[in-house]
C-alpha cells in the first residue's frame, strides 16, 4: 500500500509537466489549423518572359500567396512544378530560389515556348494551385561580335610619378550583326605593349603601367606602377590590345601617347606622403581614419627616397590606430602628430626629435619606447593617464617642460642618458604616483643630475 501511494504522489506531482511536454510535442508536429491554407494562388501577373540563353537567367520571381480559413494572407513555403511540352526546354529549365532559370547554358534554341507552373503547399500537399500558363521567349545569342570599340580613352594621357593614381578610366563595346552596342568587358583579354625613345630604360624590368579591371563595374583603369622614380620621366607610347574570348580572331588595338611628369604626392596603405620639390625627402601629411597600424622596418623607403617624418597633426584623432612601430631613422614627429589617438596601445619609434604635444591624450599608452630620441619638446605625453614607465635613451640631450603632465599612472622614469639632458622646465607635473628617477648609465651618478639646473629641484625623486 505504501508503495502504491508513493507512486500516486509521484505521478500527480509530475503530471502537469508531462502534459506541458506533450502539448509542446504536438504543437511542433502539427501546424495550427488557422495556418493551413485552403488555396494557393500564384500572384505574379506574368507577361512574356524573355530568357537569355547565353547567360541563363530571368528577372521574374515566382511568388505565391496562401490563404487560411479566415481568408487572410499568410506567408507559407510552397514548391513549384514546371511542365513544358518541349522536351529539350523541359530538361534545361528549372526553378531555383523562386526564380525561373536555364540550368543548362548549352541551350541555344531561339523561339517562343509555352509551359505551365503549379504551386503546391508544403503544409498540405493536397492543396495545389491551378496550373498557370506562361510564355517564354528564348532570344538569339548576341555572340560572336563583329568588332571591338574602345570607349572613353583619350589619345593623350598625362600622369605624375609618385602618385600611384589612375591616369585614365576606359571601357569597351562590341558590335554584333544587328549593329547593337553591347558592353562586354567581362569577355575580353587585355594586353599592353610599351615603347619609348628613351633607350636607357629597361622596359622588361618594370611594366611602368598597369591595367586593372573593376569586377563590380567592368571598367578598366590605366595606372602608373607604384615603383617608378625620376628616371622614368618622359614620353611613352602604349599599345592596348583587346581580344574577344569568344572569338580569338576579333581584336582591336589602341595607341595611346602618355607623358610621365614629376609629382609630389604619393599614397600607400592609407598613408599620404608629400614633398615640396624634387630634392626633398618624403613627409607623412595624412593618415586615413581606417588605418589600424603603422609598421616600418629600418629599410622602409618610398619610391627609393627617405621618409623624413610626420607633419603636424598628420595622424591626429585616428581612433582606429593601435600600433605605431617606426624602426627607420626619422628626423621628427610633428606637433600633435598623434594627438588624441585614444586607442594607441603600442609605440616604438626611432626618431631624432619629438615636437610638442605629439602624443597628447593617447590614453591607451602604457609603456612607450622613445629610446633613440635626442630632442623632446614640451607636453609630448600630456594627459596620457595610463603610462607607467618611460626610458629616456642615451642620445637624449634636450627635454622640454611638463612632458609627463597629468600622467597619473607614471611611477618610474629610467635615465639611460650619456649625460644629464638640459631641462627647460620641470618635467613632472600632476603625476600623483610618480616615485623615482633611475640613473641607468654606469658613467653617471645621482649627483651628476642633482648638480644640474632644474634637476636639483626634483631631488626627492632620486
Amino acid at each position: 500500500m505504501k508503495i502504491r501511494k508513493s507512486w500516486l504522489l509521484f505521478i500527480c506531482s509530475n503530471g502537469i509537466w508531462i502534459i506541458v511536454l506533450l502539448c509542446l510535442l504536438c504543437s511542433r508536429t502539427k501546424p495550427p489549423k488557422n495556418l493551413i491554407p485552403n488555396s494557393v494562388e500564384i500572384v505574379n501577373n506574368f507577361d512574356q518572359i524573355e530568357i537569355k540563353s547565353d547567360e541563363g537567367w530571368t528577372s521574374d520571381e515566382l511568388k505565391a500567396i496562401c490563404k487560411n480559413d479566415k481568408n487572410e494572407s499568410v506567408d507559407q513555403d510552397v514548391h513549384f512544378l514546371l511542365n513544358c511540352t518541349n522536351k529539350e526546354l523541359n530538361k534545361c529549365l528549372s526553378i531555383q530560389n523562386k526564380r525561373l532559370v536555364i540550368s543548362n547554358n548549352k541551350l541555344k534554341t531561339p523561339g517562343e515556348y509555352v509551359f505551365g507552373i503549379k504551386a503546391i503547399s508544403d503544409l498540405n500537399n493536397k492543396i495545389v494551385s491551378k496550373e498557370k500558363e506562361i510564355k517564354a521567349k528564348i532570344s538569339n545569342p548576341i555572340y560572336p561580335p563583329q568588332k571591338i570599340i574602345f570607349q572613353n580613352l583619350n589619345d593623350v594621357c598625362v600622369g605624375a610619378i609618385n602618385c600611384g593614381g589612375i591616369i585614365q578610366k576606359f571601357n569597351f563595346k562590341m558590335t554584333n550583326e544587328q549593329h547593337e552596342d553591347i558592353f562586354i568587358n567581362h569577355d575580353l583579354d587585355i594586353v599592353q605593349y610599351i615603347s619609348t625613345n628613351n633607350k636607357t630604360i629597361d622596359m622588361k624590368g618594370n611594366p611602368i603601367f598597369k591595367i586593372e579591371k573593376n569586377v563590380n563595374t567592368n571598367d578598366y583603369f590605366l595606372y602608373l606602377s607604384e615603383f617608378i622614380d625620376q628616371s622614368y620621366i618622359g614620353d611613352y607610347f602604349l599599345t592596348i590590345v583587346a581580344t574577344s574570348k569568344i572569338d580569338k580572331n576579333i581584336t582591336a588595338k589602341k595607341l595611346v601617347e602618355i607623358k610621365i611628369v614629376e609629382g609630389f604626392e604619393y599614397k600607400e596603405d592609407g598613408i599620404t606622403f608629400t614633398r615640396k620639390n624634387q630634392k626633398d625627402d618624403w613627409i607623412v601629411t595624412c593618415v586615413d581614419d581606417n588605418v589600424c597600424e603603422i609598421k616600418w622596418e629600418k629599410d622602409k623607403r618610398v619610391l627609393g627616397r627617405k621618409i623624413k617624418g610626420f607633419d603636424n597633426r598628420a595622424a591626429v584623432k585616428k581612433l582606429n590606430l593601435r600600433t605605431v612601430i617606426l624602426k627607420n631613422d626619422l628626423e621628427f614627429l610633428g606637433e600633435y602628430a598623434f594627438g588624441w589617438c585614444e586607442n594607441l596601445e603600442e609605440l616604438d619609434v626611432n626618431v631624432k626629435e619629438i615636437k610638442q604635444n605629439c602624443f597628447t591624450n593617447c590614453y591607451g599608452l602604457t609603456l612607450p619606447l622613445i629610446d633613440n630620441t635626442q630632442i623632446i619638446e614640451r607636453l609630448i605625453f600630456c594627459n596620457c593617464v595610463n603610462i607607467k614607465r618611460v626610458t629616456l635613451g642615451k642620445k637624449c640631450c634636450i627635454i622640454g617642460g611638463s612632458i609627463f603632465k597629468c600622467c597619473g599612472s607614471l611611477h618610474t622614469v629610467i635615465l639611460d642618458c650619456e649625460k644629464p639632458p638640459v631641462l627647460t622646465d620641470e618635467i613632472i607635473n600632476d603625476c600623483k604616483r610618480f616615485t623615482i628617477f633611475v640613473v641607468n648609465n654606469k658613467n653617471l651618478t645621482i649627483n651628476d643630475y642633482l648638480s644640474q639646473p632644474i634637476w636639483c629641484e626634483m631631488k626627492q625623486y632620486f
